[in-house]
């Protein structure tokens, strides 16, 4: 088994993502840069990485990083832009409400 480097690419804004196509990232980048404006937010902890060898995508949303409940899906690459802000717009429901 082979085994190569996997690109790691660290936005600012708390978006991290592994393993995605360029395009993919920049999707991701955008979306969580307009939620963050739309919820005039300076920081939101995302993680996207894809899974090795998969069409499967893990997403972790972690808020501030603080004490709040993380929320993580297993989805497909395919709907990533979906649920990518899907898993923005929910997770900060819940947080708001706390």
């Amino acid at each position: 088994m082979e085994v190569t480097n996997v690109k790691v690419v660290d936005h600012s804004t708390g978006l991290i993502t592994q393993g995605i196509a360029p395009e993919a990232d920049a999707e991701c980048d955008r979306i969580h840069r307009q939620f963050l404006k739309t919820h005039t937010l300076p920081y939101w902890q995302l993680v996207i990485l894809l899974v090795f060898s998969t069409s499967r995508v893990v997403i972790f949303s972690g808020a501030s990083g603080g004490t709040e409940s993380p929320n993580y899906k297993l989805g497909n690459i395919s709907d990533l832009t979906a649920d990518v802000t899907e898993m923005l717009e929910t997770h900060y429901k819940q947080v708001a409400k706390v």
